[in-house]
C-alpha cells in the first residue's frame, strides 16, 4: 500500500523535471539558462505589475485633474433657445428616446457672437425652449470632461501599463527561446557532424 505522503517528492520531481531543474545528464546549459532567464523575468515583471499600475493610474489621474481644471476655467455654460421641436435621432425606437433627441439651437458666445448648430438635447424639450450648453471661448459646444470619469481612467490606465508588462514578458521570453533555440541547433549541427561519419560507416564495418 503506497503512503500518501510519498507523493510530494513525486510532484516535486515531475515539477524540477518540467522546468529543467534536475540533474539529468541530457541537460544542456541553455535548457537550464532558458528556464533560469524565463524565471526571472516572470519574477521581474510579477514585482514591477503593481507599481506600474499604481504609477499609470497616478499620472492618469494626475493628468485627468489638468485637463479638470483647465476645461472649468476656459469652458462655459450658455443658454441655448431651440428653434424647434426635437428630432428623436433613433427614429422611435422608444429606448434612450430621452438622451438621443437633437434640435436646432441658438445661444450668445462668450465672446458676443451669436451662434447656432444642431444640439443633442432631451427629447421632452420644446420649440422656444432654453437648454443648457458647454462652449470654449470661441463659443462652440464641447463636451467637457467630468469628474466622475477620473476614476475609470486612472483604471484604464492602471490595467493598460499591466497588460504592456504582460506583453513585454512574453515577447522577451519568445525572443530567450528563439536564440537559445538557434544556439541549441547550431550544437545539435556539431555533434551531428562529429557523431554522422559514425553512424554511416557502421553498417559497413559489420558486413565485413
Amino acid at each position: 500500500m503506497r503512503c500518501r505522503h510519498s507523493r510530494g517528492p513525486g510532484r516535486i520531481g515531475r515539477l524540477a523535471r518540467e522546468w529543467r531543474l534536475d540533474r539529468n545528464p541530457l541537460r544542456r546549459t541553455t535548457d537550464r539558462a532558458e528556464t533560469i532567464l524565463i524565471a526571472a523575468l516572470l519574477t521581474l515583471i510579477l514585482a514591477a505589475a503593481p507599481f506600474a499600475g499604481m504609477l499609470a493610474a497616478h499620472l492618469a489621474e494626475a493628468g485627468s485633474l489638468r485637463q479638470l481644471r483647465t476645461e472649468r476655467a476656459n469652458f462655459r455654460q450658455v443658454h441655448a433657445v431651440l428653434l424647434h421641436a426635437p428630432v428623436n435621432m433613433l427614429g422611435g425606437f422608444p429606448y434612450g428616446a430621452a438622451m438621443t433627441a437633437e434640435a436646432d439651437a441658438r445661444w450668445t458666445a462668450p465672446d458676443g457672437q451669436v451662434r447656432s448648430d444642431v444640439v443633442a438635447v432631451p427629447s421632452t424639450a420644446e420649440a422656444g425652449g432654453t437648454v443648457l450648453l458647454w462652449t470654449d471661448q470661441a463659443g462652440n459646444v464641447v463636451t467637457p470632461f467630468q469628474a466622475t470619469q477620473i476614476a475609470a481612467r486612472s483604471d484604464l490606465a492602471s490595467g493598460a501599463a499591466i497588460t504592456a508588462l504582460v506583453v513585454m514578458f512574453v515577447l522577451a521570453a519568445t525572443a530567450v527561446r528563439w536564440t537559445l533555440n538557434k544556439r541549441r541547433l547550431a550544437a545539435w549541427e556539431v555533434g551531428w557532424q562529429k557523431t554522422g561519419p559514425l553512424w554511416t560507416r557502421r553498417p559497413n564495418s559489420d558486413r565485413e
